[in-house]
């Protein structure tokens, strides 16, 4: 590739013409992009102020792949994600709805226990301990 770059770039106009079709043929790329890279290769390219590229023929620009999906494909994963999304609602509606009667269940009447506790100061053999005193009432 290096010996068509410096080819093309000693050759008349019109044998450039020839050569460009040969490279694009051989490599695929679009006709100005590889004119730019047979006529600049090796040679430094100044973009901008800070900014410069060495132009290289050896570097493969990768191809454009085809599409994955189609619109065939598309509706077909949002018939699987759908299908999938109302699946789980279901799930999730018969998981919920023993709960739901459960939590709107009808109590009575409901007793209550009120517990308290605290520490006292006891003697006990003439020495003072801590003594853990509960008390309870039901209402």
């Amino acid at each position: 590739m290096r010996k068509t770059a410096s080819r093309y770039q000693k050759a008349s106009k019109k044998y450039k013409e020839t050569i460009l079709d040969e490279f694009v043929q051989s490599t695929g790329y679009h006709r100005t992009y590889a004119s730019f890279l047979l006529s600049h290769h090796g040679k430094r390219v100044v973009i901008a102020r800070k900014t410069s590229i060495v132009g290289d023929i050896r570097k493969r620009v990768r191809k454009k792949r085809e599409p994955v999906y189609g619109t065939e494909g598309l509706a077909e994963a949002l018939r699987i994600l759908l299908n999938a999304a109302m699946l789980f609602e279901r799930e999730r509606f018969l998981v919920a709805a023993p709960f739901k009667q459960w939590r709107e269940r009808l109590l009575g009447e409901m007793v209550y226990l009120q517990l308290d506790a605290r520490y006292e100061k006891v003697r006990e053999g003439g020495i003072a301990i801590d003594e853990a005193l509960f008390a309870g009432n039901r209402h």
